[in-house]
């Protein structure tokens, strides 16, 4: 009977232990997302801490379970288990994941490296050491961690080393972690990032500039827009979150740029202005089903009416052949809008939307938003507006505050 208990409990810790690290995962993937409101990330949090207590419960048990995870190769099985092993707050715990840490690489590293950007880490000395010593990509995922704890801003200047590194991965993965950092850099060193010859550099460089405040990658993304073509995304999509209602002919010019596609839609909706509704209800009697879903989403982004219908049709291959009846299969399916619904919400509100000039799920943000405001809205949108009041240097909250587990409700 008492082995049945034990093997019960096992199988209790297991199941929790499952269904944390599937719940985290999909946290990572909607802490951006335009489907998913606060009140419904908090639920979600509050699920994943359900199970955390859940294997807390275990106490010194609760290693022998979750170790065996830190040698593998997957990051998030690699998370769960270090992630566990930092809230049992112990010292020989902590220093299991610290030590599997300045060894790892790969997938490990990963994984690692997020348990500890959001885990409780009571030695910081090792990782300090590490950013200062350490081979790149080990040394870089040292400075992110230390910039998510709130503990690298004095240092930050030690990773203006890797924007230079030779391989772009880590010029990459630099940027990043100087984004999660409060300390700003010198001008020269954001400009030359935002025209790093690699994409994923560049992007992230784009981001790190915009929350670190420089005035000057206003301008820089308008002149971008402006080139005939297709401009880069993060370029068009930082104009549309930090533009101005000067701004309204950068984004008219982008409203009329064919080649961008549908995600014109989605840099209209970012920018909030009424005036482009009329330009959403055209989109959403689009031949073209991603279009169409595209300008119905841009027109609840700033409406906040979902005017999705229950027409669903299948979206074919991106290379526009007729695909077999296997491939069939596999292709997704998506609701188009309703396009009557849309126009008779807009005429009955037009008025009222027409008394600001930046709108975001049917709330007034021309003046700005509060805290209170922003976490009323969709976590896409949250997001945004956090971003563009430390732009402004209205608010204090970084991309680290906005990751942190768990998040901070008001």
């Amino acid at each position: 009977m008492a082995a049945r208990k034990v093997r019960l409990l096992k199988d209790i810790l297991v199941e929790h232990l499952e269904e944390f690290e599937f719940l985290w995962v999909q946290r990572q993937r909607v802490l951006r997302s335009p489907l998913y409101t606060m009140r419904a990330f908090a639920e979600l949090e509050e699920r994943i801490e359900a199970h955390v207590q859940g294997l807390l419960i275990a106490g010194d048990d609760l290693p022998a379970l979750v170790e065996p995870g830190l040698e593998g190769d997957d990051p998030a099985a690699v998370f769960s288990s270090a992630y566990l092993l930092l809230r049992l707050q112990t010292e020989a715990s902590g220093k299991r994941v610290i030590d599997a840490f300045l060894q790892a690489e790969g997938g490990k590293l990963q994984g690692l490296k997020q348990a500890l950007c959001v885990g409780l880490v009571q030695a910081l000395g090792p990782l300090q050491r590490a950013g200062e010593s350490a081979s790149p990509a080990l040394a870089v995922a040292a400075w992110e961690i230390l910039a998510r704890q709130n503990s690298a801003d004095k240092k930050a200047a030690a990773l203006t080393a890797f924007l230079k590194h030779a391989d772009p991965a880590i010029r990459t993965a630099a940027w990043r972690a100087l984004g999660y950092s409060q300390a700003p850099l010198a001008t020269d060193l954001y400009r030359t990032g935002v025209a790093d010859a690699d994409p994923s550099v560049a992007k992230e460089a784009f981001w790190t500039a915009a929350w670190h405040g420089q005035s000057w990658i206003l301008d820089h993304v308008r002149k971008i827009a402006a080139v005939p073509g297709i401009p880069p995304w993060d370029a068009i999509y930082l104009l549309a979150i930090l533009g101005k209602p000067s701004d309204m002919e950068n984004m008219r010019g982008i409203s009329n740029n064919q080649a961008l596609g549908p995600r014109r839609f989605l840099a209209l909706g970012a920018y909030g202005c009424p005036d482009f509704v009329q330009v959403f209800l055209e989109g959403m009697a689009s031949k073209d089903p991603l279009s169409a879903v595209a300008a119905g989403q841009a027109f609840a982004k700033i409406t906040g009416k979902n005017t999705e219908s229950d027409q669903r049709v299948t979206i074919p291959p991106p290379d526009g052949r007729e695909p077999d009846d296997f491939e069939k299969e596999f292709l997704d399916e998506v609701k188009l809008p309703d396009v009557e619904m849309a126009r008779a919400h807009w005429k009955q509100k037009e008025a009222e939307y027409r008394k600001g000039t930046r709108w975001c799920r049917g709330q007034n943000l021309s003046q700005g938003a509060t805290p209170a405001l922003l976490d009323q809205l969709d976590m896409e949108s949250r997001w945004e507006g956090y971003l563009r009041g430390k732009f402004e240097g209205k608010g204090q909250q970084g991309p680290a505050d906005l990751e942190k587990f768990p998040q901070k409700r008001l």
